[in-house]
C-alpha cells in the first residue's frame, strides 16, 4: 500500500475550513492519537503549531510503527538507505503538519 492510498479519505485543507467554520470560533482544535495501552485511552493534543512539510527536508513514507501507517522522515536519514527509493523532492502533494 502506497502513502498516496492510505490518504485517500484525508480531509484537504479547503475541506478542512467548511468544517471548522461551522465551529465555535472559540472552540480548541485538536487531534486524538490511541495511547497504545491495552484500554485503548485516547490522547487530546491540542494544536500548538501549523508548518508545511519541507519538501527539501522531510517527506512522508510507510511505517509499520503507527496505527496509520505513515510517518515523517529525514532527508539525511537517506543517507543510510538506497538512493534509488528517495522519493522525489519537486513536485508531488503539499503536506501541513499540525503540531
Amino acid at each position: 500500500m502506497s502513502v498516496e492510498s492510505k490518504l485517500v479519505r484525508a480531509l484537504n485543507v479547503a475541506e478542512l475550513i467548511a468544517v471548522l467554520s461551522e465551529l465555535p470560533p472559540d472552540a480548541i482544535p485538536g487531534y486524538t492519537v490511541d495511547y497504545g495501552d491495552y484500554t485503548h485511552t485516547q490522547t487530546f493534543l491540542p494544536i500548538m503549531q501549523v508548518e508545511l512539510l519541507q519538501p527539501g527536508e522531510e517527506y512522508l513514507d510507510e511505517t509499520r510503527y503507527s496505527d496509520s501507517g505513515l510517518c515523517i522522515r529525514r532527508r539525511e536519514e537517506e543517507d543510510r538507505g538506497d538512493p534509488e527509493e528517495t522519493p522525489p523532492v519537486e513536485g508531488g502533494p503539499v503536506y501541513v503538519k499540525l503540531s
